[in-house]
């Protein structure tokens, strides 16, 4: 398990590195450990069959925050907004009557 923060978050970093190492897991402070504790477990090769290559430069798809693809677009990469939103407004009530409305019964 993955976990970040700092121990001054109001959700309580130690207690949950500490709940989830009783029940069980091992947990990582950072990505390069979450990386190592993958790859230690990993056989030292494997044969998938299949090469990967891509074609063409990799683009993010970013559904949500615009705030999210100016930070991947502002460190090089490529990235496209989807205009998405919930569907009617994100107002349950309005949700519900739709879903009834598209409703076959």
């Amino acid at each position: 398990v993955l976990l970040l923060g700092t121990p001054d978050d109001p959700q309580g970093l130690a207690y949950h590195v500490e709940a989830f190492a009783a029940a069980g897991a091992t947990v990582v402070p950072d990505t390069n450990g979450a990386v190592a504790h993958v790859l230690d477990r990993l056989p030292a090769s494997v044969d998938t069959g299949a090469q990967v290559t891509f074609g063409k430069e990799l683009v993010a798809i970013n559904v949500g925050l615009e705030s999210f693809r100016d930070s991947l677009t502002g460190q090089g990469a490529t990235s496209v907004q989807v205009d998405w939103r919930p569907p009617a407004g994100g107002n349950e009530k309005m949700m519900d009557i739709l879903a009834r409305l598209k409703s076959p019964s």
